[in-house]
């Protein structure tokens, strides 16, 4: 089998990847893994982050990132995999290690109201669908399974009885249980979008090449069929369908946004003041 050159959505928790991850997946020669964070962190389970250096990718857990994702896209008998995972935001050197091919796509939203949307995350229980695909595909290898005991206890059964402790949700930046003690949820997410977003464009911009498209969460939202045609361009993929899927599938609604969690968006803008500036969002 030919390579399967590898299609990247590099995005922060709530950014919106999963809604373009969907309509990308309507291509016939896509193959779409949602979110496969453990075959990413193969090798390494008992990191307390989702960094993974250039170093790290020894041909061992190269082999077996590729192997499993190319056995994914014969499966579904495609040509290329498409995937996205938020923690990828802090390991794109390694993945363009392991796949030196792969085209990214880097989506970006106003971190404020991703913030908002990733704080109900960290209050709310587990989602029935998430656990139950990540049991179906096995996405563990069982050697490693000791290692994420605690973890599935402490995040899954602690968040099912205690939903409003916040146990931590989403991509883990270096430090961010410690961060957690000593700021609030909503200060946390804020953080983590921050986080994500540097380590993304550090990396990014560090690649060879036509490698990666910016794409912003608000044009896919008020353009979306001129949107992912320019992404699909990029791609080399033909889009007249997926275009019409985009248009029928996203519906521009304006976000009303309550007292609460205005003022909560205000709270946390000094903290991110300097990245929204820089990709063009309005300070208020």
């Amino acid at each position: 089998m030919k390579g399967i050159r590898p299609i990247i959505i590099i995005g922060a928790a709530r950014s919106g990847t999963t809604l373009l991850g969907e309509v990308l997946s309507q291509h016939s020669k896509l193959a779409y893994r949602l979110e496969p964070k453990y075959i990413w962190r193969f090798g390494n389970p008992g990191k307390k982050d989702d960094v993974r250096t250039t170093d790290e990718c020894t041909p061992r857990i190269a082999e077996y990132i590729k192997g499993r994702f190319r056995r994914f896209v014969m499966r579904n008998k495609k040509e290329r995999l498409l995937e996205k995972t938020p923690s990828n935001c802090f390991r794109v050197g390694f993945i363009n290690k392991v796949y030196p091919d792969a085209q990214f796509i880097h989506l970006i939203r106003d971190g404020r109201q991703v913030a908002v949307s990733a704080e109900k995350k960290w209050t709310a229980v587990p989602d029935a669908p998430t656990l139950k695909r990540r049991f179906i595909n096995m996405e563990i290898p069982v050697m490693e399974w000791p290692h994420y005991s605690a973890a599935v206890l402490r995040d899954v059964f602690g968040r099912l009885v205690f939903p409003e402790k916040g146990y931590i949700w989403g991509p883990h930046f270096p430090g961010i249980r410690e961060f957690r003690k000593h700021h609030s949820i909503i200060e946390t997410c804020a953080e983590q979008w921050r986080q994500s977003i540097n380590y993304a464009f550090r990396q990014l911009d560090g690649l060879p090449g036509k490698r990666v498209i910016p794409v912003y969460y608000e044009d896919l939202c008020t353009n979306p069929a001129e949107t992912i045609g320019k992404v699909l361009d990029y791609l080399e993929l033909d889009h007249e369908e997926v275009k019409k899927y985009a248009e029928s599938r996203i519906r521009l609604v304006k976000r009303k946004y309550s007292q609460p969690e205005t003022e909560k968006m205000m709270h946390i803008q000094t903290m991110i003041e300097e990245e929204l500036k820089l990709l063009g969002y309005q300070i208020k």
